[in-house]
């Protein structure tokens, strides 16, 4: 039997030229059908040292943090 619902976080750090970016994830993927997902991400952003968060989906923040949610649909033909 195939799960109908998964869910998974992690969290990634990143350094570069003395300023750091800090980044968590959490998303959800719920299957509706064989072929058809329905998902939800959320993502956050704190800079240290000076940087600005910046996703590459988003652009960079005025600010040292940055949030992001993310949701869609995947259909295979």
């Amino acid at each position: 039997m195939i799960p109908t619902n998964w869910i998974a976080g992690g969290a990634a750090t990143t350094t570069l030229e003395g300023k750091r970016w800090t980044q968590f994830e959490i998303g959800d993927i719920y299957l509706l059908s064989k072929s058809t997902q329905l998902y939800v991400n959320a993502l956050y952003e704190h800079g240290s040292s000076g940087a600005k968060g910046a996703f590459f989906t988003a652009g960079v923040s005025s600010t040292a943090n940055q949030v992001i949610v993310l949701a869609g649909i995947h259909h295979s033909f």
